[in-house]
C-alpha cells in the first residue's frame, strides 16, 4: 500500500538558503515528506530542499554572495552548517559556484558525496558522478578540500579526486 505525500514548496520552519534565479527545462525541488514541485523563478528554497534536474534542464540559484549552477541530470541538496554557512552538497551530476559578492555573507561550504570544501574561492566546480569517486575543481583560487579528516591545498586551475584509501588523493591540473 502506498500513501499519498502531499505536495509542497516550502519548510516555512527552515531557513531560506537561496532563491531560483534562472532555469531551463523542467527542475524538481524535493522537500522531506513532500511530493516534488516543479521550481519556478523567484523559488525561495530552503534548508533540507532538493534541487533536481532532469535531461536537458539545469538551473541557476542565488545564496548569499554566490551563484549556483546546476547542470542537466543533477540532484543538489541545501543546507546550513553548524556554523552558520551554506551547504551545497552535490549528491548526484555536476554544480559550479562563483562568487558574484554581491552581497556581506555567510560562508559557503561545497561539498560532493567524500570530498568538502568550505573555502570555495571564485570559481569552483564540484562533480559527483554515478561511477567514479567525485571531484572538487578550482578555477580561480587556492582551495582546501577535507577528505574524512584530511585536508589538501588545491591551487587554482586544479582538481581534486576523491579516494577510497588511506593515500592523500591526488590533485591534477585539467587538460
Amino acid at each position: 500500500a502506498y500513501t499519498a505525500v502531499p505536495p509542497c514548496h516550502e519548510l516555512s520552519s527552515e531557513p531560506v538558503i537561496g532563491t531560483v534565479v534562472a532555469m531551463s527545462g523542467p527542475v524538481s525541488i524535493a522537500s522531506p515528506g513532500c511530493a516534488p514541485a516543479l521550481a519556478e523563478c523567484g523559488t525561495a528554497l530552503h534548508a533540507g530542499q532538493h534541487l533536481i534536474t532532469g535531461g536537458g534542464a539545469s538551473v541557476g540559484m542565488l545564496a548569499g554572495n554566490h551563484y549556483v549552477q546546476i547542470a542537466e541530470g543533477s540532484r543538489v541538496a541545501v543546507a546550513t552548517t553548524d556554523a552558520g554557512a551554506t551547504r551545497v552538497a552535490v549528491e548526484a551530476g555536476t554544480a559550479r559556484v562563483i562568487d558574484v559578492g554581491a552581497q556581506p555573507g555567510p560562508g559557503l561550504e561545497v561539498t560532493t558525496p567524500r570530498l568538502a570544501s568550505t573555502n570555495p574561492g571564485a570559481d569552483v566546480v564540484a562533480a559527483a558522478p554515478a561511477q567514479g569517486p567525485g571531484t572538487i575543481c578550482s578555477y580561480a583560487d587556492p582551495i582546501e578540500v577535507r577528505q574524512g579528516d584530511r585536508v589538501t591545498s588545491v591551487p587554482a586551475g586544479s582538481c581534486i579526486g576523491a579516494t577510497s584509501g588511506p593515500s592523500a588523493p591526488p590533485i591534477v591540473t585539467p587538460g
